[in-house]
């Protein structure tokens, strides 16, 4: 579950579509073509933290790109009543049909995840 929406609003940084291709090539890794990968939070459903989920579609392009780009083929949404909730669903829909795309690398991301590993070493 890469929800860069959770994460970015409980470190109080922003995390992008990196976050999805990073998550997506260890998963690649871990688990070979048996692989997937969730992307979300959509609209206020299911959120944590007081921030809002992604409700722009662009955005959902993005990381469904960098899912793809990653080697991903099994890429889900949580949730579907959060995506139902933002309106024009064909659009939301349409955009599980965006091509891969390396996004930019992500100095925070690659902080984020180089801590998540060092906890888990020290674990």
């Amino acid at each position: 579950m890469a929800y860069t929406t959770t994460f970015s609003d409980l470190l109080g940084v922003d995390l992008g579509p990196f976050l999805v291709y990073s998550y997506g090539m260890d998963a690649i890794r871990f688990h070979g073509d048996r692989a997937a990968l969730d992307i979300g939070v959509f609209g206020e459903a299911g959120m944590v933290g007081d921030g809002g989920g992604i409700a722009d579609v662009e955005q959902m392009r993005a990381q469904i790109g960098a899912a793809k780009e990653a080697g991903l083929a099994r890429i889900h949404a949580y949730s579907l009543d959060g995506v139902v909730g933002l309106g024009n669903g064909t659009e939301w829909y349409e955009a599980f049909q965006a091509p891969a795309s390396l996004p930019d690398g992500e100095s925070n991301v690659i902080l984020f995840r180089s801590g998540l590993r060092l906890v888990d070493a020290l674990l």
